[in-house]
């Protein structure tokens, strides 16, 4: 159109040779490289960081329920072994370890758009929960699935019985040794009754 102006052809404020000026000044604006491919609100670039953050958050959920499993698995018999307890911790240490790696992942996260910090946030919500377990104390420390204080309790007891039996077997002995020459004296009959006693206290002990 302004080419096609006669030259010399002017309004009085306008030629022919300042409106092709301002033509030529006219250019197209450079296209950007396309930054989200998927039109989901969130820049192809943070999309793999969010991939691997989302990867760490179900590792750390999947240790965490390991954890719980073994700890329940533990707990069913009532006994805690050493050996189970050193399971536990170890299972504990992984899970604690596999929540900050999570944990890093998701706050290094970008907020450069909404639908980003909604990715980061619902993200964040799951690793917060993940609180690890508690390893009960051990009450097998030999695991030989008896509880130790079962186990003092036994020994106690067998002690006693074993005192009781000695007790018997030291007034049986007496009273065949009385028996031998066929005659019982009143010492022998004394010291017998004073066995007797110590039978009967270690008995009710026993």
């Amino acid at each position: 159109a302004v080419k096609a102006l006669p030259e010399g052809t002017t309004d009085g404020t306008n030629t022919k040779d300042s409106l092709q000026g301002r033509v030529n000044d006219v250019n197209p604006v450079a296209v950007p490289t396309v930054t989200d491919a998927n039109n989901n609100g969130i820049k192809d670039s943070d999309e793999a960081a969010i991939k691997d953050a989302l990867d760490k958050v179900k590792a750390a959920e999947a240790a965490e329920k390991a954890a719980e499993k073994a700890l329940a698995d533990a707990n069913a018999d009532g006994i805690i072994s050493q050996a189970e307890a050193d399971s536990l911790n170890a299972l504990k240490a992984k899970a604690a370890e596999t929540k900050a790696a999570a944990d890093a992942a998701v706050k290094a996260l970008s907020e450069s758009t909404d639908a980003a910090k909604a990715a980061k946030d619902g993200l964040q919500g799951r690793v917060d929960p993940l609180d690890g377990i508690t390893v009960p104390a051990v009450t097998d420390a030999d695991n030989n699935g008896i509880k130790d204080s079962d186990e003092a309790a036994i020994a106690s007891a067998l002690e006693k019985v074993k005192a009781a039996e000695d007790a018997e077997k030291a007034a049986e002995k007496a009273l065949a040794d009385a028996k031998a020459d066929g005659i019982i004296s009143q010492e022998e009959a004394a010291k017998i009754a004073e066995l007797n006693k110590a039978v009967e206290s270690k008995k009710v002990a026993a």
